[in-house]
């Protein structure tokens, strides 16, 4: 007994009872008990369009101050940072029918505890504008009306909710696939994008655009790209599949920063890259990257439309397995 309080008061075992750890979604989410969910602010500014398709790539959604507690999380995870007094967008918009304002959930505003600030008291200005931004600092619960494509942070919300649990990959996304001879996921988007728009959803979906490392990984890329035949594709260009890297400063370079050969792997098809300009008027040249079926390299117009494959590093432990869990539930969804 003495030797157990002995390690006791030298530290070597806690005897304190430990603190409940709070439910894990995301780690750039953070969990609030009282809304029993996530939050997260979005400081680079975009459209309303943009906001609410960025926060659904992450399993949420835009956030909406449909209570006096949800009201008091938004600001005060606004409040953390220094854009108090800028706005940022909410989920309440009148996108279906002019002056009627909901939450994308369907909460009328008027059951809300938010008021219109004073340079909103003309109607006809508020009819004009289809979206609101949240003002975190002074009144409380004071919101603008705005236009819509107006670039403004943003806050996106995930409820606690039970589900699925998650795959091998550290995601509740199963349609990421794990590959030993690689060590990594994949997962195949056959719904073509342009090349930052692939990007951005990679980024959003927790992973980023494949990058090719070594001839192994162009094999295990262009396999997958072969069970996903020509017929099957919904884009014009069914044979080229967007990869992470593009031409920077006359560089061929990866978003991880390296050259090609410092990547691990630069082997573009005969007479590629050609840069050759897009037909239309006013086209650009390719300077995206993509691959062919056959797992050599091709070069891409970037604002033109093409299938692409995301990829995701596996959790090295179960804490990180556990990024999208909750110690008690597992969260429902999809990204």
């Amino acid at each position: 007994m003495w030797r157990l309080f002995l390690l006791v008061y030298l530290g070597v075992i806690d005897a304190r009872p430990s603190a409940r750890e709070p439910p894990k979604f995301r780690p750039d989410y953070k969990y609030v008990a009282a809304v029993n969910g996530w939050l997260k602010l979005h400081r680079v500014p975009t459209d309303w369009f943009d906001a609410r398709a960025r926060c659904q790539l992450e399993g949420a959604d835009l956030a909406s101050p449909s209570d006096e507690l949800m009201l008091q999380a938004m600001r005060s995870i606004s409040n953390e940072t220094s854009d108090a007094y800028c706005g940022f967008y909410t989920g309440i918009h009148s996108l279906f029918s002019k002056g009627d304002y909901t939450s994308i959930e369907g909460t009328p505003l008027w059951k809300m505890p938010v008021n219109f600030t004073k340079s909103q008291s003309c109607p006809k200005k508020i009819q004009n504008n289809d979206c609101t931004v949240l003002f975190s600092a002074g009144t409380a619960g004071s919101v603008d009306t705005v236009d819509c494509n107006q670039l403004y942070p943003f806050m996106c919300f995930r409820k606690q909710k039970k589900i699925n649990n998650m795959c091998d990959c550290g995601t509740i996304d199963h349609e990421y696939k794990y590959y030993e001879t690689t060590e990594q996921c994949y997962k195949f988007h056959r719904h073509p994008q342009t090349w930052p728009e692939a990007y951005k959803i990679c980024l959003a979906e927790g992973g980023h655009l494949a990058v090719i490392n070594k001839a192994e990984e162009a094999k295990v890329i262009s396999s997958i790209f072969e069970e996903h035949p020509a017929y099957t594709m919904l884009s014009n260009y069914k044979d080229s599949l967007l990869l992470g890297f593009k031409k920077l400063q006359g560089t061929w370079t990866t978003i991880h920063g390296q050259s090609l050969e410092q990547a691990g792997y630069s082997n573009w098809s005969p007479k590629q890259p050609d840069s050759s300009t897009h037909p239309n008027p006013g086209g650009t040249k390719e300077y995206c990257g993509a691959m062919f079926r056959t797992g050599l390299l091709d070069d891409v117009w970037c604002d033109v439309q093409y299938p692409f494959i995301c990829e995701r590093n596996v959790p090295d432990t179960n804490e990180e397995v556990a990024i999208y869990n909750s110690p008690n539930d597992q969260v429902e969804g999809s990204l």
